[in-house]
C-alpha cells in the first residue's frame, strides 16, 4: 500500500514540477521581451468603442508598447483599420486586434449583428430630443404612440413596443451630428420582435427612452391610454 503512494505522490511532484517549469520559462520569456527594450507599435482605441462601430481616424492612436505585452493579432498602422467595423466592444486604451474584425470578405454593419438578432432601422419622432445624445450601445425603450379621434375628443394610446433593446447606430451618429440627416435609429432585437417593431413604425409616431444599461432585459406589450380632453380644452 505504502508503494503505491510513493509512486502516485512520485508522478504527482513530477507533474507539479513540470508545469512549474513550463509556466517559469514562459514568464521569463515574457520578461526577456520587456527587459530587452524592444518596443513596436501598436493601434490602440483613443475611447470606448462599442459592438458596430465603424472605426475612424479619431477613434484610434498609435502608441509604442513593449514587445511580447500584446497580442499577437495587433495592428501597427490606421490605415489597415479605417472604415471597417468591429464586431466586438473595445475599451479606451485597448489594443485593437484582428478578434474584433468580422472575417476576410465580410465587412459593413452587418457584420456586428449578433446570430440570431436583426437590425431594424426606425424613423424617430423629432420631439423625442433624445435622440441626439443617443450612442451606439446605448440601451432604451422603444414607444409607439397613436391618436384617434372619437367625435370632438381625441385619445392618444401609447404602448412600450420593446424594452432595453440595444442601440447599434444613428444615422446623425455616423454622419457627424450633421441635424439634416434624418432622425433614424437602428436597434438590435431578437428575430421575434422584427414584426411587431415594424407595424409600430409603420402605423405610430417612434419615441425613445433612454435608460440605464444595468437594468434587466424585458419585452413588455403593455400599453398605456391618455384622452386628450383630460389635459386640454376641447376643440371645436
Amino acid at each position: 500500500m505504502k508503494q503505491k503512494l510513493l509512486i502516485v505522490g512520485g508522478i504527482a511532484l513530477l507533474a507539479a514540477v513540470l508545469t512549474t517549469a513550463f509556466f517559469y520559462q514562459m514568464l521569463s520569456d515574457r520578461i526577456g521581451d520587456t527587459a530587452s527594450g524592444e518596443m513596436q507599435f501598436v493601434v490602440v482605441a483613443t475611447e470606448d468603442l462599442p459592438r458596430g462601430t465603424q472605426l475612424k481616424e479619431d477613434f484610434l492612436t498609435v502608441e509604442e508598447r513593449p514587445v511580447g505585452s500584446v497580442p499577437d493579432d495587433v495592428f501597427a498602422s490606421r490605415e489597415d483599420l479605417i472604415d471597417r467595423y468591429i464586431i466586438n466592444s473595445v475599451s479606451a486604451g485597448r489594443p485593437v486586434t484582428q478578434r474584433l474584425l468580422p472575417r476576410p470578405g465580410v465587412n459593413g454593419l452587418a457584420a456586428a449583428i449578433p446570430s440570431g438578432m436583426r437590425a431594424v432601422t426606425l424613423f424617430v419622432d423629432e420631439y423625442a430630443g433624445v435622440y441626439d445624445i443617443l450612442r451606439a450601445g446605448d440601451r432604451v425603450d422603444v414607444l409607439a404612440a397613436k391618436g384617434t379621434k372619437n367625435g370632438t375628443r381625441a385619445k392618444v394610446d401609447v404602448k412600450t413596443v420593446l424594452e432595453n433593446v440595444e442601440v447599434l447606430a444613428t444615422d446623425r451618429e455616423r454622419a457627424g451630428g450633421d441635424r439634416r440627416i434624418s432622425p433614424n435609429l437602428t436597434v438590435l432585437v431578437d428575430e421575434d420582435s422584427v414584426e411587431s417593431l415594424s407595424l409600430a413604425d409603420q402605423g405610430s409616431i417612434i419615441r425613445i427612452a433612454l435608460r440605464n444599461p444595468t437594468e434587466d432585459a424585458q419585452v413588455s406589450a403593455t400599453g398605456a391610454e391618455e384622452t386628450a380632453a383630460n389635459r386640454a380644452p376641447n376643440t371645436p
